[in-house]
Parts: structure tokens; sequence; C-alpha cells
């Protein structure tokens, strides 16, 4: 239930436990909105150690059941050790953007998603906006190849844990 005081209490919890993390991260961690729709979709762009210029960036895309503040590892990320910039955010259907802005999934609006991750990572001026790549993870494989056929700016994809169904 998105309105179950509960579970906007634990929400509400998670983000000030995360906005800590920012506050005494040893990384460049950004609190992000990615225009969506008539509202935003809530994400954190992180920045490798040392980032200078402009940096390659991956967008992580989680599962249904997934949310931004696990995909990218608080020590020893793999892609922030190799020098790449890591968006992750809610999409529709997940975590914050359902319950406090209730966008809600549907079969074809993630595209929409990731073109607005597209459209913002461009414009900025720490992202080389020629070495953007996608990535999922359970759903978010499914996602990811709904997306790289529609958007074609993004130069690499590579799913784990593949959801073969989406049953949609």
């Amino acid at each position: 239930d998105d309105d179950d005081p509960a579970n906007l209490a634990l929400s509400a919890k998670k983000n000030a436990c995360y906005g800590k993390f920012i506050e005494h991260s040893t990384l460049r961690v950004e609190k992000i909105e990615i225009p969506f729709e008539n509202t935003s979709l809530p994400g954190y762009l992180h920045f490798p150690p040392n980032a200078t210029g402009r940096v390659p960036c991956v967008v992580f895309l989680g599962g249904l059941d997934n949310f931004k503040e696990m995909l990218v590892a608080s020590h020893g990320d793999k892609l922030l050790e190799r020098g790449m910039a890591v968006l992750a955010f809610d999409g529709p259907g997940q975590n914050e953007a359902r319950i406090s802005r209730k966008i809600h999934c549907t079969t074809n609006n993630f595209i929409a998603a990731g073109t607005s991750a597209m459209d913002f990572l461009q414009a900025r001026r720490d992202i080389d906006p020629d070495r953007i790549g996608i990535t999922g993870i359970s759903m978010g494989s499914f996602w990811l190849t709904q997306i790289v056929a529609h958007d074609h700016r993004y130069k690499a994809a590579a799913g784990f844990y593949i959801c073969h169904e989406s049953g949609m």
C-alpha cells in the first residue's frame, strides 16, 4: 500500500540516512531530479574518486523491488573505481517515485525515463556526453533493452540477473 504510514515513515528514514551518507562520503554524490512528465524522478549522481573534467557515466536501473540507494556500493563500487560516474534513480513504479510522487510503471514509460536521464546527463558539463552507457539488474535489464532500442545515444548496454519475461 503506497500510503501505508509505516511504509512512508521507513522511506523518509531511508532518505534521511542516505542524506547523512552523502554528507560524510569521501566521494562526490549529488541528489538530483530528472524531469519526467509533469514531475520528476529522484536520483543520485555519484562521481568517481578524483574526478576532473568530463567523465563517462553509467545509468544504473534497478528492478521493481530495488531502490536507488542500494544500487551504488558505498565502498568499492566497481564502476566508480574504474573512473565512471553512476546515475541511480527511482523510475516509474519504484520506491520514492511511486510512493511519494504516484508515478506508476506502465508497459513503456521507462523508455521516457531513460530518454529523460540521457537528456539530463547530456546537459551537464561534468559528464562526457559521448560516453554514457546503461546497465540494469532484474527488471532493469528488461527496461534497458527498451530504452536503447529507442534512444541510440547510449553507447553501451549490459544487464545482469536478466529478466527474460516481464509478465506485462
